[in-house]
């Protein structure tokens, strides 16, 4: 893969600039990036990532334009509203960068779909707006050992880091649980439609989730990873906070690897995650197999996988995991 001369002479004024040039440039353009929620943190980000040469730039969203969101999702005009936030996106993308694969995914992430979506990509980029959507976007990286940047706001307040980010030995940095190992309680923390928001504030963290992404892509600078940075609208000042790999905490997440707690064990042959690959033949290919874990989230990634690795063609994965046909067999 190369840069053509279009390419060259787009990205022209990045590549004069000492420290980045055609190599980096090129990192850019072999990377794929997902951006989760296309609002008022993702519209930012997209915008910069594709005007910045990312090859493929994935995003996805369930939620149509509404006038309410125009005071700070700049990517949309009132021509907009109404329609998909990723068919808007898309539209508009398509016009500021003709050399960037634009994939839209008009659907909510959920732990269904996750594994599947985010392992394409080489980052992700989080700008959903509720807890339940970052815990997701944070355990299904860490399983799929891929580093994201998060940010959210507060009032006049932002903050953002870098998580699960490789490090020069080959480890990997902190995880989003290893800052808050739990969600807080449902409502605890008023979204932006009940507290408010000031439209530049996202503005602000989105650009940056979109600096942070490509300084990781491109390994120049330092990113922050192992540090959260808050911003403070009213008075611009910041401070940064310094948090280390908290391994109970990551234990925590979708990927442990002990033996299954005797509730959510329905039968079948447990094989740990980490040796799937060395078991392999255990698993039979002249019948239908279900894989299935406590989320439905590892499974689905294992399935994945083995589909395209070792070419399997017999594998389901239970969707919800077991948490979920639980639920369904209380129920009925």
């Amino acid at each position: 893969m190369s840069l053509t001369e279009k390419e060259l002479s787009y990205y022209a004024r990045q590549l004069r600039l000492e420290g980045f040039g055609p190599e980096a440039q090129l990192m850019l353009k072999r990377s794929k990036v997902l951006v989760v929620g296309v609002g008022g943190l993702g519209c930012p980000a997209l915008q910069y990532l594709c005007a910045a040469g990312v090859g493929t730039l994935g995003f996805i969203d369930f939620d149509s334009v509404q006038e309410s969101n125009l005071h700070r999702q700049i990517l949309f005009g009132v021509g907009e509203l109404g329609l998909p936030k990723v068919e808007a996106a898309l539209r508009q993308l398509s016009n500021s960068n003709p050399y960037v694969r634009l994939l839209p995914f008009e659907e909510r992430l959920s732990p269904q779909n996750a594994a599947e979506i985010i392992g394409e990509f080489d980052l992700v980029i989080d700008g959903s707006d509720n807890f339940a959507t970052r815990f997701l976007v944070n355990d299904s990286c860490v399983v799929l050992a891929k580093p994201f940047v998060a940010a959210s706001i507060a009032g006049f307040e932002g903050q953002i880091s870098v998580y699960n980010c490789l490090q020069p030995d080959g480890s990997r940095g902190p995880t989003y649980r290893c800052l808050f190992p739990e969600p807080p309680p449902p409502g605890a923390v008023p979204s932006c439609a009940e507290a408010g928001v000031l439209g530049i504030l996202p503005g602000i963290l989105g650009i940056i989730q979109a600096n942070e992404a490509i300084k990781v892509l491109t390994r120049i600078g330092e990113p922050l990873a192992g540090k959260l940075l808050v911003i403070n609208a009213l008075d611009l000042s910041t401070r940064m906070v310094r948090f280390s790999r908290n391994e109970e905490a990551i234990k925590q997440t979708a990927i442990q690897e002990d033996y299954p707690d005797e509730r959510f064990h329905i039968g079948g042959e447990f094989i740990p995650m980490d040796q799937i690959g060395a078991k392999a033949d255990l698993i039979p290919r002249d019948r239908m197999v279900v894989v299935y874990c406590h989320s439905g989230q590892r499974s689905a990634y294992i399935v994945h996988e083995l589909q395209v690795q070792l070419g399997f063609e017999n594998l389901f994965n239970l969707q919800g995991g077991v948490q979920s046909w639980r639920l369904e067999e209380i129920s009925t």
